[in-house]
């Protein structure tokens, strides 16, 4: 199993990391985020597991789902039904690993769902299990395959960095010209 490029797009800084998405064409503006990743711990995971549930919003669910099942179509009836990706994406950045996976699998009616896998153990962490049933479940883990960044061209996607900003309110979210640059707290507050 290879694995997933969304490390492009952290980089450690003193005391914590950035993550950082192109938001033009020329990748000459960044939409950034500096966070503290948690330990990859059993115990961790399922905490930050928790956290996400806990903030996940409808503004988290990508149009795209919005427009294939529109208001009241059945798959709404599903919990968690449209989570799949910024739940697993932002688990991936805010645990402290390199060893997860994003993996997408399709049930029954081929719609994909998303979840993360370790490399090494093959343990799964799917923050978004609850919409199906263990039967369900069985059958799209059985239809994996690892899977590289999901994303819109190549960048992470701003609905991730909304959620982990969500997650820990004492991130620092900035716009700059220069990833490199660490704004004062001052500047950042000033955006």
């Amino acid at each position: 199993m290879s694995k997933s490029n969304h490390r492009e797009f952290i980089k450690a800084v003193d005391g914590g990391c950035i993550l950082y998405r192109p938001i033009n064409q020329s990748a000459t503006k960044y939409d950034v985020l500096r966070y503290h990743r948690r330990p990859y711990t059993m115990e961790s995971t399922q905490s930050v597991i928790q956290e996400i549930r806990q903030n996940l919003e409808p503004d988290s669910i990508s149009g795209d789902i919005r427009k294939k099942y529109p208001e009241g179509h059945q798959r709404w009836n599903r919990s968690l039904f449209g989570y799949c990706v910024p739940a697993a994406f932002s688990l991936l950045y805010l645990m402290d690993t390199e060893v997860l996976h994003p993996i997408s699998g399709t049930d029954a009616e081929r719609e994909n769902h998303w979840w993360l896998q370790d490399m090494e153990t093959g343990e799964r962490y799917d923050p978004t299990s609850d919409q199906y049933s263990q039967s369900e479940l069985e059958f799209v883990y059985d239809t994996g395959k690892p899977k590289r960044l999901y994303s819109f061209k190549g960048r992470p996607q701003k609905r991730f960095l909304d959620l982990i900003s969500k997650i820990q309110p004492d991130a620092t979210r900035y716009v700059t010209d220069d990833i490199d640059h660490q704004p004062s707290s001052l500047e950042s507050w000033l955006g």
